[in-house]
Protein backbone atom coordinates (compact mmCIF):
# COMPACT_ATOMS: atom_id res chain seq x y z
CA UNK A 1 0.00 0.00 0.00
CA UNK A 2 1.16 3.36 -1.37
CA UNK A 3 -0.21 6.15 1.38
CA UNK A 4 1.00 9.77 0.06
CA UNK A 5 -1.12 11.80 2.22
CA UNK A 6 -1.31 9.59 5.23
CA UNK A 7 -5.24 9.22 5.71
CA UNK A 8 -5.10 5.65 4.64
CA UNK A 9 -3.17 4.40 7.85
CA UNK A 10 -5.23 6.77 10.30
CA UNK A 11 -8.71 4.76 8.92
CA UNK A 12 -7.14 1.56 9.28
CA UNK A 13 -5.99 2.10 12.36
CA UNK A 14 -9.58 3.51 13.67
CA UNK A 15 -11.23 0.71 12.03
CA UNK A 16 -8.99 -1.92 13.57
CA UNK A 17 -9.50 -0.23 17.19
CA UNK A 18 -13.27 -0.43 16.38
CA UNK A 19 -13.59 -4.16 15.36
CA UNK A 20 -11.25 -5.09 18.22
CA UNK A 21 -8.24 -6.16 16.26
CA UNK A 22 -4.98 -5.94 17.04
CA UNK A 23 -2.91 -2.70 16.49
CA UNK A 24 -0.91 -1.75 13.45
CA UNK A 25 2.79 -2.80 13.83
CA UNK A 26 4.91 -0.68 12.00
CA UNK A 27 8.68 -1.39 11.06
CA UNK A 28 11.41 -0.63 10.29
CA UNK A 29 11.82 1.20 14.10
CA UNK A 30 14.25 3.53 12.84
CA UNK A 31 14.59 7.23 11.38
CA UNK A 32 17.39 5.98 8.99
CA UNK A 33 15.12 3.75 6.26
CA UNK A 34 12.96 5.85 3.96
CA UNK A 35 10.07 3.41 4.03
CA UNK A 36 7.89 2.33 6.55
CA UNK A 37 5.98 -1.21 6.73
CA UNK A 38 2.44 -1.51 8.28
CA UNK A 39 1.68 -5.52 9.42
CA UNK A 40 -2.32 -5.27 10.40
CA UNK A 41 -2.74 -8.90 12.00
CA UNK A 42 -6.18 -10.88 11.73
CA UNK A 43 -8.80 -10.46 14.29
CA UNK A 44 -8.91 -13.24 16.86
CA UNK A 45 -12.70 -13.92 15.79
CA UNK A 46 -12.33 -13.43 12.30
CA UNK A 47 -9.83 -15.68 12.48
CA UNK A 48 -12.10 -18.08 13.71
CA UNK A 49 -15.04 -17.73 11.72
CA UNK A 50 -12.44 -18.21 8.49
CA UNK A 51 -11.51 -21.46 10.16
CA UNK A 52 -14.92 -22.84 10.30
CA UNK A 53 -15.67 -21.84 6.79
CA UNK A 54 -12.54 -23.54 5.55
CA UNK A 55 -13.70 -26.32 7.12
CA UNK A 56 -16.98 -26.95 5.76
CA UNK A 57 -15.19 -26.39 2.50
CA UNK A 58 -12.70 -29.28 3.19
CA UNK A 59 -14.89 -31.46 4.72
CA UNK A 60 -16.29 -32.55 1.00
CA UNK A 61 -13.26 -34.95 0.22
CA UNK A 62 -13.45 -33.99 -3.68
CA UNK A 63 -13.16 -30.86 -3.42
CA UNK A 64 -10.40 -31.32 -0.55
CA UNK A 65 -8.85 -33.11 -3.48
CA UNK A 66 -9.49 -30.55 -6.31
CA UNK A 67 -7.39 -27.80 -3.80
CA UNK A 68 -4.35 -30.52 -3.48
CA UNK A 69 -3.97 -30.99 -6.53
CA UNK A 70 -4.30 -27.64 -8.18
CA UNK A 71 -1.79 -26.31 -4.97
CA UNK A 72 0.83 -29.05 -5.72
CA UNK A 73 0.60 -28.67 -9.64
CA UNK A 74 0.38 -24.65 -9.42
CA UNK A 75 3.96 -22.75 -8.99
CA UNK A 76 4.30 -21.56 -6.06
CA UNK A 77 3.92 -18.25 -7.36
CA UNK A 78 0.49 -18.71 -8.42
CA UNK A 79 -2.24 -16.66 -7.26
CA UNK A 80 -4.44 -19.61 -5.76
CA UNK A 81 -2.98 -19.06 -2.22
CA UNK A 82 -5.97 -16.95 -1.14
CA UNK A 83 -9.03 -18.40 0.42
CA UNK A 84 -11.47 -17.01 -1.73
CA UNK A 85 -9.39 -17.37 -4.94
CA UNK A 86 -9.32 -21.21 -3.63
CA UNK A 87 -12.88 -21.18 -3.30
CA UNK A 88 -13.75 -19.97 -6.78
CA UNK A 89 -11.33 -22.71 -8.31
CA UNK A 90 -13.10 -25.24 -6.24
CA UNK A 91 -16.52 -24.46 -7.68
CA UNK A 92 -15.41 -24.40 -11.44
CA UNK A 93 -13.40 -27.30 -11.40
CA UNK A 94 -16.27 -28.78 -9.49
CA UNK A 95 -18.38 -27.71 -12.58
CA UNK A 96 -16.04 -29.50 -15.22
CA UNK A 97 -15.95 -32.91 -13.23
CA UNK A 98 -19.58 -32.52 -13.14
CA UNK A 99 -19.70 -32.15 -16.72
CA UNK A 100 -16.62 -31.52 -19.14
CA UNK A 101 -18.73 -30.97 -21.98
CA UNK A 102 -19.79 -27.42 -20.67
CA UNK A 103 -18.55 -23.86 -22.10
CA UNK A 104 -17.14 -21.11 -20.08
CA UNK A 105 -20.44 -19.60 -20.29
CA UNK A 106 -22.42 -22.76 -19.11
CA UNK A 107 -19.75 -22.99 -15.74
CA UNK A 108 -20.24 -19.53 -15.38
CA UNK A 109 -24.26 -19.72 -15.50
CA UNK A 110 -23.91 -23.20 -13.08
CA UNK A 111 -21.20 -21.88 -10.94
CA UNK A 112 -22.84 -18.28 -10.00
CA UNK A 113 -19.04 -16.59 -11.57
CA UNK A 114 -18.42 -14.00 -13.64
CA UNK A 115 -17.48 -15.53 -17.81
CA UNK A 116 -14.29 -13.24 -17.61
CA UNK A 117 -13.31 -15.38 -14.21
CA UNK A 118 -14.20 -18.72 -14.97
CA UNK A 119 -12.07 -18.17 -18.62
CA UNK A 120 -9.18 -16.29 -16.22
CA UNK A 121 -9.19 -19.46 -14.27
CA UNK A 122 -9.17 -22.18 -16.64
CA UNK A 123 -6.41 -20.18 -18.42
CA UNK A 124 -4.27 -20.67 -14.73
CA UNK A 125 -5.53 -23.99 -14.60
CA UNK A 126 -4.05 -24.51 -17.97
CA UNK A 127 -0.99 -22.89 -17.38
CA UNK A 128 -0.45 -24.91 -14.04
CA UNK A 129 -1.17 -28.37 -15.84
CA UNK A 130 -4.05 -29.44 -13.93
CA UNK A 131 -6.74 -28.96 -17.27
CA UNK A 132 -6.21 -29.33 -20.56
CA UNK A 133 -8.39 -29.59 -23.38
CA UNK A 134 -9.19 -32.16 -25.38
CA UNK A 135 -10.91 -31.76 -28.84
CA UNK A 136 -11.72 -28.86 -30.98
CA UNK A 137 -13.64 -25.23 -28.85
CA UNK A 138 -16.76 -26.43 -30.36
CA UNK A 139 -17.00 -30.50 -29.80
CA UNK A 140 -14.36 -30.46 -26.88
CA UNK A 141 -14.25 -31.58 -23.12
CA UNK A 142 -12.21 -30.29 -20.67
CA UNK A 143 -9.90 -32.82 -18.37
CA UNK A 144 -8.98 -32.40 -15.09
CA UNK A 145 -5.16 -34.01 -14.51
Amino acid sequence: MIQSYGSGIRRAKTAMEVNGSPKLVFSPNNDTDDYTLAVAYVNEEFDRIQEESDKSVSDIGIENGIENGIESKAPATAEFNSQSRRKTAVKIALEILANSMLTIPQISDNSGVSKRTVARYMKEFQDAGVLIREGSDTNGKWILV
